[in-house]
């Protein structure tokens, strides 16, 4: 008994350092398996870094305009904005000046779309209707600022304001709009070809006129929206030297509040004027229309009074007359 129990007891000692050891190994082939996935995923984003190239996409991002830049965070976005704005310069010889603005506007790939010219008039120098000239010019964006540096060379700048507005929502609304449109007549013309019935013949084509017209609509202001994006618009006024227009300084605080607040009662009063002189015209006729009513019918109160007292009148001679004959009897 003691040699089994002694057998027994060591065959289980060896039973558990085999476990042991077993589980030794175990927890160290999972200890390295999970080391090197930690160090593939570690490895992982260096790859795709490498793969992608993030200084590419860094230039990119600094080529483009600053505020473009920060609007899309840096990708390579392409972007619609429409342009415009208006330049004002003085010179000696506006119409002149006008000229040389039109050939710099060629020579930058732009045209001009209206031009307008006013030779002036005046006696002894007094000139009441200064010789200037308008132009509305159509220019590629990206020729603006070199466009406002030519007209300095041309004459003297005296007034910029440009703006931008960015349309891409609306251009790619837009698109897929058309799109839409496209596919539900390309269905509607099949279901043409397949229609059963005059009625449901006269329902699709009914459709597709809709829907046709509606394309038709979109396209005209994809084209429009196309041609504001493609070329900026710029109005040029230039005025002779001594004929500038003075710019308008904004004043503010309590100067500026009092200067707001008597240019408003000085409209307010303007229209009240303006209002009573509409209105004098009607109060005048309106009252004489009214004057003569009432005229009419007070004469017609007088006549209407007067009868009764007639007919009282000739009441009481008549009781009198019968009185005395009544009297003799």
């Amino acid at each position: 008994m003691t040699t089994r129990r002694g057998a027994q007891a060591g065959i289980l000692r060896w039973a558990a350092v085999g476990v042991l050891a077993a589980a030794t190994g175990l927890a160290g082939c999972s200890s390295d398996a999970g080391s090197q996935a930690t160090s593939a995923d570690a490895a992982l984003p260096e790859s795709v870094d490498s793969d992608s190239q993030p200084g590419d996409a860094a230039d990119e991002s600094a080529a483009l305009p600053e505020d473009l830049a920060a609007s899309v965070g840096g990708a390579d976005v392409d972007r619609s904005v429409i342009v415009s704005g208006t330049v004002v310069l003085t010179a000696d010889e506006p119409i002149t000046v006008a000229g040389s603005i039109v050939t710099a506007v060629e020579g930058a790939g732009g045209y001009v779309d209206g031009r307008s010219e006013s030779q002036g008039s005046g006696v002894d120098g007094d000139a009441s209707e200064p010789e200037r000239a308008w132009l509305t010019v159509r220019v590629p964006p990206g020729e603006v600022q070199p466009m406002i540096d030519a007209l300095r060379e041309i004459g003297e700048v005296t007034s910029v304001d440009l703006t931008s507005s960015d349309v891409t929502k609306q251009v790619a609304d837009l698109e897929t709009r058309i799109s839409a449109k496209r596919v539900a007549i390309t269905r509607l013309e099949e279901l043409l070809t397949s229609a059963g019935t005059v009625a449901d013949l006269l329902a699709v084509e009914g459709e597709l006129t809709t829907r046709q017209s509606e394309l038709e609509q979109l396209l005209t202001e994809q084209a429009g929206i196309d041609d504001l994006t493609a070329m900026a618009t710029l109005e040029i006024s230039v005025y002779a030297t001594d004929q500038a227009p003075e710019q308008e300084t904004e004043v503010t605080g309590f100067v500026g509040g009092l200067s707001a607040g008597w240019d408003g009662l000085l409209t307010a009063l303007g229209a009240t004027v303006t209002v009573i002189g509409v209105l004098l015209p009607w109060a005048v006729l309106v009252g004489a229309v009214g004057a003569v009513v009432l005229w009419t019918l007070r004469r017609r109160r007088r006549s209407s009074g007067a009868v009764p007292a007639e007919r009282g009148t000739a009441s009481e001679g008549d009781a009198a007359a019968e009185q005395q004959a009544s009297e003799k009897d």
